[in-house]
Formats: structure tokens, C-alpha cells, sequence
């Protein structure tokens, strides 16, 4: 980012677990990440969502959900918000599956597709997009 007047945003997306200990554990590596991106990064916290499991209601600081639905309105946000010339970094915490071509993040409900992820990030104005994947798969 050479523009000093370019933002940086992140959207951490905290995918389903297959028991309550996994669940723990992803929950405090996207709230870890969170903070770091504030403290050591300089994220405005305004800028860093968070997506968590079936509801917004649980002990960590989230946004929503990271269900199919409030991760394509957070992408809808995002758009509205985000600059030609900003950046916007996209984690993804938790497991995936595949099937030949076509790779899923598994989340609560309906996995994301790779290709529905990538449809949601041609959404956004700028091209200086990061995209980390911590899935297994």
C-alpha cells in the first residue's frame, strides 16, 4: 500500500467445528487475530469484522454469524465501503473440504464454495485483496 490515504480492512470468518473444544479454539485464534491486526498492525477496529459460528450471541467480540447469508451482507458492506486503492485481507479459520475441482469452506449450514467466495470478492472496488487460507483441505 503506497497511498498514505488508503485503509486497510480484514474480514476474519470463524468456520463450524466438529466439537466444542475445536470451536473454542478457532473462536480464540479469529479474537487473537483481531486484536493483532488493531495493536500490532494498525487496523482502525471499525475495520476488522469478524464472522463466528450460528450467532453473534457467545463470549467472543463478533459481528455476526459466519453463515452463508451474513457473510454475503458483510461482503455487501464491505463493497459499499471499500476504496479502489485500500486493502482488504480475508482469513478463514477453521476446516475445508474438496471434491474434485471445487474446494469449501465448512461452515455452519452450507459451505462456501470457492467459486461463491470468489464471485463475493469481485464484488469489492479494489484489486489489493489477500486472501489467507488456514483450512486442511
Amino acid at each position: 500500500m503506497d497511498d498514505p490515504a488508503a485503509k486497510k480492512y480484514a474480514l476474519i470468518i470463524v468456520g463450524a467445528a466438529v466439537d466444542e473444544q475445536r470451536a473454542n479454539e478457532f473462536g480464540g485464534w479469529g479474537l487473537a487475530l483481531r486484536e493483532s491486526l488493531h495493536e500490532d498492525y494498525g487496523y482502525a477496529p471499525h475495520n476488522v469484522r469478524m464472522l463466528l459460528g450460528s450467532t453473534a450471541g457467545n463470549d467472543f467480540n463478533v459481528d455476526g454469524s459466519s453463515r452463508v447469508k451474513s457473510i454475503h451482507d458483510t461482503f455487501e458492506t464491505l463493497a459499499l465501503r471499500i476504496e479502489s486503492g485500500d486493502q482488504l485481507t480475508v482469513f478463514l479459520i477453521g476446516h475445508g473440504s474438496g471434491s474434485g475441482t471445487s474446494a469449501k469452506f465448512n461452515i455452519v449450514g452450507p459451505d462456501l464454495a470457492g467459486a461463491e467466495l470468489g464471485a463475493l470478492l469481485n464484488y469489492i472496488k479494489t484489486q489489493n485483496i489477500i486472501a489467507v487460507n488456514t483450512t486442511s483441505a
